[in-house]
């Protein structure tokens, strides 16, 4: 089957590039959001992309030494593009009182959040699953790009379908073909194509999250653009209840339950949003210099 189009222009890689030495960097994800120095002075950007690669030029005789970046997972923390997500475990008490909520991020900020007034800090859906599909060999309406961009960050590229509203693309050596068809035209309409990776997008549904708004990760091209922050909250069950909080939630339509106080006045406020994970504000970690639009206040509720 024939490669996806124009690839003839793009430039193949040159005969020296298999004499390279490509070592793995496993590097924690506190790392890819402050930024750091690791052993023989490799220098890790602040939101490196899982899979940046760091090329040290002719280090490797005729070729170069090239560090792939590997993020490690976090027991708390996750990464999905430009947004970040954490877990938070509260107690019965915190949930029902709508207790502040100090969380501290992974470059060591402590962000305080507060419930709206009356409110009750409700689990919700904790499943992040809505993952990117991919398929080996396959390629879906060659020839009919929306753009091509040489990159070998996929990350960005969902990202930037995100973005301009595209269900997918092709990735042909070290190059990405998007896909301005719908999703379930992509999926209908693959066909076998050596060395071609189709990825088609999640489905565009998903659970509202609370959110931080530009909390999440650092654009490696532009530091001071960011992601959002999804704060997922887990609410620890006691195993028994005393009489007095049994009396308490039988009058908890009487009366809401007073929330704590929190008296460090050092720490800054922050308001949590209810986003759509899927319609989160997307931001490129790398790739084509697009215009962002400035960061959007929290819509009323």
């Amino acid at each position: 089957m024939a490669a996806p189009s124009q690839a003839a222009s793009l430039p193949r890689p040159s005969a020296r590039r298999s004499r390279d030495v490509i070592l793995p960097l496993h590097v924690p994800l506190e790392q890819l959001v402050c930024g750091a120095i690791r052993h023989i002075q490799v220098l890790i950007p602040r939101g490196a992309p899982d899979g940046h690669r760091i090329t040290f030029t002719g280090k490797a005789g005729p070729g170069d030494v090239i560090f792939v970046l590997q993020e490690l997972p976090h027991p708390t923390w996750a990464r999905r593009g430009a947004d970040l997500f954490v877990k938070k475990s509260i107690s019965l008490y915190e949930a029902l009182a709508g207790s502040p909520l100090v969380i501290e991020h992974l470059d060591g900020q402590k962000l305080l959040v507060h419930a709206r007034p009356g409110e009750v800090w409700d689990p919700r859906d904790e499943e992040l699953d809505h993952k990117w599909l991919r398929f080996d060999g396959m390629d879906a309406f060659a020839g009919q790009d929306a753009t091509i961009i040489k990159t070998s960050d996929l990350e960005s590229c969902k990202e930037f379908c995100r973005r301009n509203g595209w269900s997918g693309f092709t990735y042909w050596e070290n190059a990405a073909y998007f896909r301005a068809q719908d999703r379930t035209a992509l999926l209908e309409n693959q066909t076998p194509t050596r060395g071609c990776i189709l990825f088609v997008c999640p489905e565009r549904t998903g659970p509202l999250q609370r959110a931080i708004l530009n909390e999440g990760m650092p654009q490696m091209s532009r530091p001071g653009r960011r992601g959002d922050l999804f704060v997922l909250l887990h609410v620890e069950w006691p195993e028994v209840i005393s009489d007095d909080l049994v009396k308490i939630l039988r009058d908890a339509d009487k009366e809401k339950i007073p929330a704590e106080q929190v008296e460090d006045n050092e720490l800054e406020e922050f308001e949590l949003c209810d986003l759509d994970l899927l319609e989160s504000r997307p931001q490129l970690t790398t790739g084509p210099d697009c215009t962002e639009d400035e960061p959007a206040a929290c819509p009323a509720m």
